[in-house]
């Protein structure tokens, strides 16, 4: 037997013999067609080890709680770009939540890890006048094709991202730098981000506690040669009114018929692209029947959207000088010191009443043979004395304005005759139980001069809270 295996294997080449020897071909054949679960390999275990520094569940709730303590607000700011992200005021800093929470609870987690848990929670501490374009970011991590020839849709649509921002960037600074007739007010509009009153300085109670929410519409001129016009600020707050799109469309032709612009004919406003905000058919209806009020009205309300992602404006840049103040002021016990906050700078304030709130809704029609905009392609909407079309333009370099009838037959009538289409709010909003929160336990440590404020706010418990609510 063993002359007849040395004669099979005398003329094989030792690699045809390591191939012979280290072939699995019978096993893999054996394996298949017998169950042998005695000899069944382990199973992989990579990745399936709990890490040795994973935090315990309880952990992580204290932590979510903690965090989920200072209240994170919803932004009606960026609501529309981040509409799953809340913000907490500019005062405090990560840094300063761990060291409260290390007081508590110490040796749970390091500064690092609270970190990233308040990141994983979509709570934002972005700085006044910082913006981050999302489409751009995505391009510079995009892998491009080697290929000239080949075509890119992520290439192309950054392209026409960009070529737009130009546009209107170009638009904004040719406004800014040019000397304009006094009867044309050219002017950025823009919402402050999260305020909320009163801020004390070193208080945690303060820190922990719901507070009233406070608006701030700016106004600001374009340019340092229309500096001669100054910058109108809009201020209100929840207990007097919210931040829907009615109520923003209420500031707009509060501020147009203000003593400040009695002169100004023509309006031309550079917004964002909030939906919310600046760009909705409620807006838009409520300025179609301010230019045609009456003689008094403007004879044209302009609106130019920039880009989404690169719609740094002047309004941004008074944000800013408004939270130096505040920081300044260290201690905003009331909304007189939010609004000294924001004349320290030279706005003229607006505040807010009731009254100048009107219940708008959108007029605009459903009809199939109506001619609109896909809202989304806008960069400049007009409107015009003695008319209630809606003019248009999908790029501002464009020489001409597209114009269709946007409104429905019965309100475009009674807007031409002059009627006033909605009333006035003729009951204060209101706030809920956090009135008396802050009374009870902020209002001791204020002057008594400033108790007013907070004793004197009207209370409706059917409210519902503006920091949780967009």
């Amino acid at each position: 037997m063993r002359a007849e295996v040395e004669l099979k294997y005398a003329n094989t080449s030792s690699l045809e013999l390591w191939a012979t020897y280290n072939s699995d071909k019978i096993i893999t054949v054996l394996l298949k067609t017998n169950q042998v679960t005695q000899i069944t390999p382990k199973p992989d275990m990579r990745e399936k080890h709990v890490p040795t520094n994973k935090l315990s569940v309880d952990s992580e709730t204290l932590m979510r709680n903690h965090i989920e303590s200072y209240h994170p607000s919803i932004s009606h700011y960026r609501h529309e770009h981040a509409p799953f992200r809340r913000y907490l005021p500019p005062e405090l800093t990560v840094r300063d939540m761990y060291k409260d929470f290390a007081q508590k609870y110490p040796s749970v987690a390091g500064y690092h890890t609270y970190r990233k848990m308040v990141s994983s929670m979509n709570i934002s501490f972005v700085k006044l006048g910082e913006e981050e374009c999302k489409e751009c970011m995505l391009y510079q991590k995009h892998h491009h094709g080697d290929s000239q020839n080949e075509t890119c849709v992520d290439c192309d649509n950054w392209k026409k991202h960009v070529k737009r921002a130009r546009i209107s960037r170009k638009h904004y600074q040719d406004d800014a730098l040019t000397d304009h007739d006094p009867t044309v007010a050219i002017m950025s509009v823009d919402m402050q981000k999260v305020i909320m009153l009163p801020r004390l300085s070193g208080v945690k109670t303060c820190v922990f506690m719901r507070r009233l929410v406070a608006f701030h519409e700016t106004f600001a001129p374009l340019g340092s040669k229309t500096k001669q016009r100054p910058v109108v600020s809009a201020v209100w707050h929840e207990a007097v009114s919210g931040r829907s799109a009615e109520d923003l469309a209420s500031v707009y032709l509060t501020v147009i018929r203000s003593d400040h612009f009695r002169d100004v004919t023509d309006f031309i406003f550079y917004a964002d692209n909030c939906s919310a905000q600046n760009k909705n058919w409620t807006l838009f209806t409520a300025l179609t029947a301010e230019v045609n009020r009456d003689a008094t009205g403007p004879k044209t309300v302009t609106l130019r959207y920039l880009q989404k992602g690169h719609t740094f404006m002047s309004a941004d840049s008074y944000h800013a000088n408004v939270e130096s103040a505040m920081r300044k002021i260290k201690n905003v016990f009331d909304f007189s010191d939010f609004v000294s906050s924001v004349e320290r700078h030279g706005a003229k304030v607006i505040k807010m009443t009731t009254s100048d709130f009107v219940m708008w809704q959108s007029c605009m029609s459903s009809a199939k043979f109506i001619r609109k905009p896909m809202l989304s392609d806008v960069q400049e909407v007009q409107f015009r004395k003695g008319s209630t079309k809606l003019f248009w333009k999908v790029n501002m370099d464009d020489s001409e304005f597209l114009n269709g009838v946007f409104l429905q037959k019965k309100p475009a009538a009674k807007i031409l005759h002059g009627i006033q289409l909605y009333p006035s709010i003729q009951m204060p909003r209101g706030i809920g139980n956090k009135k008396m929160d802050i009374v009870r336990n902020l209002c001791l440590l204020m002057p008594e001069n400033k108790r007013c404020f907070w004793n004197s706010l009207p209370r409706n418990d059917n409210s519902e809270d503006l920091i949780d609510c967009q």
